[in-house]
């Protein structure tokens, strides 16, 4: 509940900061926040909010919530109509044994986890090295294969 409350106060010192600069840029003034100070009973996140420091909070708070798990958007131009680089979203998650798959097949491989909880899942280059997507795919200078570096999921959040 503490840091629910301390993320509330965050927002709401940032909230005045954002208020008072956006009134010396116009000369005007936003209304005052009529909120109650107290916690919603549900709410919901998109991914802006999708960080592991916000889950825990909101884990360990009464707060029902729905969090978004959209992450990047896909590119509209699907790669085998395009030479553009790959982006995480070219890879598919896979839920069930929290991998993801590129584009290629490769299932990439869980190598660190952090304390501040990212984690980066990479390929092996050898077999980065033969694949058609590996130019457009791998950008390490010292031939080093793919990563993708995330923030752990968290199991109990409903994710829509």
């Amino acid at each position: 509940m503490a840091e629910i409350k301390a993320l509330i106060e965050k927002s709401r010192r940032c909230d005045e900061e954002e208020d008072e600069t956006y009134k010396e840029q116009t000369g005007y003034e936003i209304p005052e926040d009529r909120s109650t100070g107290t916690l919603p009973e549900k709410m919901s996140a998109d991914n802006g909010y999708m960080s592991a420091e916000n889950l825990e909070a909101l884990d360990a708070s009464p707060v029902n919530y729905i969090a978004s798990d959209k992450g990047e958007k896909q590119n509209k131009t699907p790669l085998s109509e395009s030479r553009r680089k790959l982006v995480k979203a070219d890879f598919d998650y896979n839920e069930g044994d929290d991998t993801f798959t590129c584009p290629g097949g490769q299932t990439l491989v869980m190598k660190r986890a952090s304390e501040d909880g990212k984690r980066t899942d990479r390929g092996e280059a050898e077999i980065c090295a033969g694949c058609s997507y590996q130019n457009r795919c791998c950008q390490s200078k010292n031939g080093k294969a793919r990563s993708i570096t995330t923030e752990f999921r968290k199991k109990g959040a409903e994710i829509a």
